[in-house]
């Protein structure tokens, strides 16, 4: 076996296996804190699994937490982590990027084609011919479904599939039930999510949750290291419009974005958070932006982070950064403290949970409703004095 070579994945210890890749050349460049890995042949490697070149670095990247340089310029490919890493701690890495998006998980040969397809990525097999999906859940799917692969396969076996279709459509029919089913076979394969798929407690919900916030850490994250850096809300719109969700479940819609925008820090999150929140839910056409933000604030609060936190004393402070941040506004917090707006219809309605809630929110909610009063007796007490400076 040629020593410059390695079974894909490296820890086959077969001589005869047939998928092989390059060994990394590895070039350790600069010094202190300047010091990085430069992977010389990570287009080869990269070519042999049948890969982007980026996809490997970028998932060692977010592994090791570490920047990584791509850059392309001609046929030259620079490809650099930071920091010194020995080819061992890469070569663990690289394995396990093979073992969740090169490997088949049916017949476990490298020939699995990436693709990404409503949001998540998945994939056929060219040698056994299984179509399975990938994992989601980890951070580098997003950074896939961001930047899907360009390659043949699947991709372009979808596409042939079109154009077929695209041609047939144009071959006049001599009955007329033909086109009425491959009609309806096509509106079969884009079946759009129901209320019934996206119920509380339901997977499809939580998939959604979950591909959403990887996408928005996604987002913040800058060649694999956390930054603060501003959230677009484009992407954001763009990844919900692949959820395929039914028209008419906006609450399901804005449950989802507002799961995967806050956590249980929800409080030092508002500020950085709510112009891409205002902006997603006009781009989404919300109906009730302000009854969504105030319903899942009490879910948030009182459900999905209950058990890691208290929040009963932190909702007046909390409210009221929602309410300077534009998200609330005065007339429609007075007309929930006085109990003007239905909530039982919502989707997320529960008795129990919003009565805790509007009881917490009572201190603040007694500011809102006081302010305009005080404000007039401030008026008054000012036109008194004045009147009585006159009279002097």
């Amino acid at each position: 076996m040629d020593k410059n070579f390695l079974n894909i994945p490296s820890y086959i210890e077969d001589p005869s296996y047939r998928y092989k890749m390059p060994k990394m050349i590895l070039k350790i460049e600069g010094k202190g804190n300047g010091i990085k890995t430069n992977i010389v042949n990570m287009q080869e490697v990269s070519k042999a699994l049948r890969v982007p070149t980026e996809y490997p670095l970028k998932f060692m990247g977010f592994e090791l937490g570490s920047q990584i340089i791509y850059k392309e310029k001609g046929n030259d490919v620079t490809t650099i982590i930071n920091g010194a890493f020995k080819e061992d701690i890469l070569q663990k890495q690289l394995d396990k990027f093979i073992q969740k998006y090169v490997l088949c998980p049916k017949c476990t040969y490298p020939e699995f084609v990436l693709r990404v397809r409503q949001g998540l990525v998945s994939g056929k097999c060219d040698s056994c011919g299984e179509r399975a999906k990938c994992d989601n859940a980890h951070k580098f799917a997003a950074y896939i479904v961001k930047n899907p692969p360009k390659t043949k396969g699947i991709n372009k076996e979808e596409e042939d599939d079109k154009k077929d279709k695209k041609v047939a459509a144009t071959v006049p029919s001599t009955t007329v039930t033909k086109p009425v089913k491959e009609e309806k076979d096509v509106n079969l394969n884009i079946k759009k999510l129901e209320a019934s798929d996206l119920t509380l407690v339901s997977e499809e919900l939580a998939k959604k949750i979950q591909l959403l916030t990887e996408s928005i850490n996604s987002q913040k994250q800058e060649n694999g290291e956390f930054t603060e850096t501003d959230i677009s809300q484009t992407n954001i719109v763009k990844e919900i419009k692949d959820m395929n969700i039914q028209k008419g479940l906006e609450s399901q819609v804005a449950h989802i974005l507002f799961q995967s925008l806050f956590s249980v820090n929800i409080a030092h999150e508002v500020q950085n958070n709510a112009e891409v929140l205002s902006k997603t839910f006009s781009k989404l056409k919300i109906p009730n932006p302000e009854l969504e933000t105030i319903m899942n604030i009490s879910y948030l609060l009182f459900k999905t982070y209950n058990e890691k936190q208290d929040f009963t004393p932190y909702v007046p402070t909390i409210l009221k950064y929602f309410y300077d941040a534009d998200l609330l506004s005065e007339d429609f917090l007075k007309n929930y403290a006085e109990s003007k707006i239905n909530l039982s219809e919502h989707y997320l309605y529960d008795a129990e949970r919003i009565k805790k809630f509007a009881e917490a929110a009572q201190p603040f909610l007694d500011w809102i409703l006081n302010a305009e009063e005080d404000e007039d007796e401030e008026g008054e007490e000012e036109e008194g004095e004045e009147k009585k400076e006159e009279s002097q």
